[in-house]
C-alpha cells in the first residue's frame, strides 16, 4: 500500500506542467497496475507462497483507485519509464525525477 501511495505522490509533486495535461487512458494504467504487481511477485523471488493469492491481494489492495490516481497524476513519460521497468525499485524511480 505504502508502494503505491508513494508512486502517485512522487508523480504529481516532480510532473512538468506540460507532462501532467498529457492524457494517460485507463487502460494503460490498469496495465501499469498489472505490471507493477508482476514486479512485486518478481521481488518475492524463490519464496515458497501462494502466486495467486498474492496476486489478487496486491491487485485488490491496488484497487480501482490506483487507476484513478494514476489518470490524474501519472505523466505519459513516468509511464512510459515505469513499464519498461524491470523491478520495483525502477519502477518507482520513474516518477521521482
Amino acid at each position: 500500500m505504502g508502494f503505491r501511495w508513494a508512486l502517485l505522490v512522487l508523480a504529481a509533486a516532480c510532473a512538468s506542467h506540460d507532462e501532467v495535461d498529457m492524457v494517460v487512458d485507463r487502460a494503460r494504467c490498469e496495465q501499469l497496475r498489472r505490471h507493477l504487481v508482476d514486479l512485486r511477485l518478481a521481488d518475492l523471488g524463490t519464496l515458497e507462497v501462494d502466486v495467486a493469492a498474492h496476486r489478487t491481494a496486491i491487485e485488490n489492495a491496488l484497487g480501482d483507485a490506483f487507476v484513478t490516481s494514476c489518470q490524474q497524476s501519472i505523466t505519459v513519460v513516468q509511464m512510459t519509464c515505469a513499464l519498461a521497468a524491470k523491478n520495483s525499485a525502477l519502477a518507482s524511480t520513474c516518477t521521482s525525477r
